[in-house]
């Protein structure tokens, strides 16, 4: 009987190791494949942040100007196998026409993970988010407006580089007054080439169509931050004093002086030049030169030499204005310009970034 009972101690105790040896092999294995599990988690994590740091860097890039997106652009490798903690990461975006709207592709791995992907939908709004284009003609005032001497100013529609797409554009003028012209000046828009006086005098329909009279006086021709739609004191960070300005500027000029001129803008200026003081007395006179965007000036003198404005150009005075060329000066409104200034700018200007979309691609 004792013998019996031993025998069965015996088989109870390597039963119970054999249990004990399958538990731990068991745990063993959990544990292995729980730590494995762990581990790969762990990788994609830190291969995911790699790639957010990847798309960062872009994004910071793009805010501080070091970067600016090509317009409408195929894919474009921005980084590629850029080291970042214990991995890398490759950036890539393309465009759309106007580099408003960027598709991004960031792929990152760590030294031992498998390589992940997001993709991300960004949008670049404008330093100055214009609402539409403010502008009612290639030239836009409050008051009366006398074209003289020589000078063209085409309201038809323009491409950046001032050749006509043949869309009809606006007005050349538009003014809350009246508008004259005189000279060997010309007006054009609407679709209507350029006419000078004889058929402007006498033509009503063509007068009509070329230039728009007698406009709605509208809050925007208060102020440069009106006209551009941006609250008061946006645009302070900008202001200067001075008679002149640099020659191919590229940027924002907010000059308050009481007369900025003669200015020779040189062959490739663009961006906005506003010529502006609280007593709206400013005057502007230039000299040559062309320039690509929008000026925004309480006065403007007479136009010396050969000069190109593409955009438009905003008068603020309450009173009689006069536009005299006094060589061969051309105002050609560009709409593709007006609505998108800040790529005019030049690298003075941060653009912003907000996403808009956010996916991890398999």
């Amino acid at each position: 009987m004792k013998i019996s009972q031993r025998g069965s101690a015996m088989v109870a105790v390597l039963a119970i190791t054999v249990i004990l040896s399958i538990s731990l092999v068991a745990f063993f294995f959990a544990t292995r494949h729980t730590s494995k599990v762990s581990g790969n988690r762990r990788e994609k994590v830190t291969a995911l942040n790699i790639a957010e740091a990847g798309k960062e860097k872009l994004y910071a890039d793009i805010r501080s100007d070091v970067h600016r997106p090509a317009l409408n652009s195929s894919p474009v490798t921005v980084y590629s196998n850029e080291a970042f903690s214990g991995g890398s990461y490759t950036v890539s975006y393309s465009a759309d026409p106007w580099a408003d709207t960027l598709w991004i592709r960031s792929s990152a791995a760590t030294a031992n993970g498998k390589p992940v992907t997001i993709d991300v939908i960004a949008l670049i709004p404008p330093l100055i988010p214009i609402n539409g284009n403010p502008a009612r003609g290639a030239v836009s005032a409050r008051s009366n407006v006398a074209v003289s001497g020589s000078i063209d100013i085409d309201g038809r529609e323009h491409d950046t580089a001032c050749n006509l797409t043949g869309a009809p554009g606006t007005y050349a003028v538009s003014t809350c007054g009246t508008c004259t012209v005189d000279g060997s000046s010309k007006v054009g828009g609407g679709g209507q080439e350029p006419v000078g006086k004889h058929v402007y005098d006498n033509d009503i329909a063509i007068h009509q169509t070329v230039v728009q009279e007698n406009a709605p006086l509208d809050p925007m021709f208060d102020s440069p931050e009106a006209f551009l739609g941006v609250p008061a004191g946006s645009l302070d960070a900008y202001k200067f004093s001075s008679p002149t300005i640099d020659q191919d500027f590229h940027g924002i000029r907010y000059d308050t002086a009481s007369y900025v001129g003669p200015l020779d803008l040189g062959p490739s200026a663009s961006g906005i030049l506003i010529v502006h003081n609280g007593a709206k007395t400013a005057k502007l006179k230039l000299n040559g030169g062309t320039f690509r965007g929008l000026i925004i000036c309480d006065e403007m003198d007479k136009i010396n030499g050969n000069v190109t404005v593409r955009g438009a150009v905003v008068v603020l005075k309450g009173t009689a204005i006069t536009f005299e060329g006094l060589g061969n000066a051309s105002i050609c409104y560009s709409s593709a310009i007006l609505t998108h200034l800040n790529d005019f700018c030049g690298n003075e200007v941060k653009n912003s970034v907000n996403e808009i979309s956010w996916k991890e691609t398999d």
